[in-house]
């Protein structure tokens, strides 16, 4: 039996779904109809592995689209509407996924914790770039032409066509530490 104790609600992410709103957050997630009204909630820990973290809509491979959910030490989360699916890798250090980018070509990138910059193909999670690697990924943005990724203490950087260009502090950055990305076009 499981009781539930009341906390209060922290939001980290949300994302437009089969037109309803997801939003989550470390202790679950919610879902909210076109009035705004809570049409479902999924908690952490009991339905679903958690906490959870960022949210995104996207195909992976040639199916249908999904909502993917990070996680924090379980990898992601796909939910097609009515049901999810676990996406878990076998190694630890991969299942702590703190950023969701789904591209136009039908993969996803994943942000981790320490690992860098992966991609999900809809079969396999493998590394997307050696140059994007072992870093401390906080968010993402972008597309195929152009991954803008955001960094808990080295800036941001941007690959384009295999090559990466980092943005620090010396090229104008307040610090070193980017929690959030929006990119319009190439800027």
């Amino acid at each position: 039996q499981v009781e539930a104790i009341a906390a209060p609600a922290v939001f980290h992410d949300a994302a437009v779904y089969r037109g309803r709103l997801y939003v989550c957050g470390p202790a679950g997630l919610i879902e909210y109809d076109a009035s705004g009204g809570v049409r479902a909630q999924y908690r952490a820990g009991i339905e679903l592995p958690g906490p959870l973290g960022a949210i995104a809509a996207g195909v992976a491979g040639a199916s249908e689209p999904e909502l993917f959910i990070a996680t924090a030490g379980e990898g992601l989360i796909a939910f097609n509407g009515s049901e999810f699916r676990q996406i878990r890798p076998e190694a630890a250090p991969y299942r702590t996924i703190t950023a969701v980018l789904p591209l136009p070509t039908g993969r996803i990138l994943l942000g981790t914790h320490k690992k860098g910059v992966l991609v999900y193909d809809g079969r396999l999670i493998a590394p997307f770039h050696a140059a994007l690697a072992d870093l401390p990924v906080t968010a993402l943005a972008g597309d195929d032409a152009g991954v803008w990724v955001g960094t808990l203490d080295r800036g941001v950087l941007h690959w384009r066509a295999g090559e990466v260009e980092v943005f620090g502090e010396s090229e104008g950055l307040p610090d070193p530490q980017v929690l959030s990305l929006a990119a319009k076009g190439d800027s």
